[in-house]
């Protein structure tokens, strides 16, 4: 069963999009 690696993989690609997210709008998050 691969979910577990299809878990963790989309976690690792969430964090990526977040960090992103956060170095393009400074503001928001203080």
């Amino acid at each position: 069963i691969q979910d577990e690696q299809i878990k963790s993989n989309l976690q690792k690609i969430t964090l990526q999009c977040v960090d992103g997210y956060k170095q393009k709008t400074p503001r928001m998050w203080g």
